[in-house]
């Protein structure tokens, strides 16, 4: 079986709208520290959604079977691509 990686980043207006939805029910999002100004994990989607400064940045495995310990590997994951994402 495969397992994907996906990154994605907006800097848009649209960037902070979808951070925003993503969160709206805090029953099934987790806040996450130490990783841009604000951000949040929801473990039933394997998916990480981080803001900093303008940029929203969405990390998540998709497929059948994601590795162990899957939030710490897209939190380190995507501290390398966040600098990489920001705006020039």
């Amino acid at each position: 079986m495969t397992e994907y990686f996906y990154i994605l980043d907006d800097s848009e207006a649209s960037g902070r709208d979808d951070f925003e939805r993503g969160r709206s029910n805090p029953a099934v999002v987790e806040a996450v520290t130490g990783i841009g100004d604000e951000a949040y994990w929801t473990p039933d989607k394997y998916e990480l959604q981080v803001m900093s400064g303008k940029t929203h940045l969405t990390a998540k495995f998709s497929g059948a079977k994601p590795p162990a310990d899957p939030k710490t590997k897209v939190i380190a994951l995507a501290r390398i691509a966040l600098p990489r994402a920001k705006p020039q």
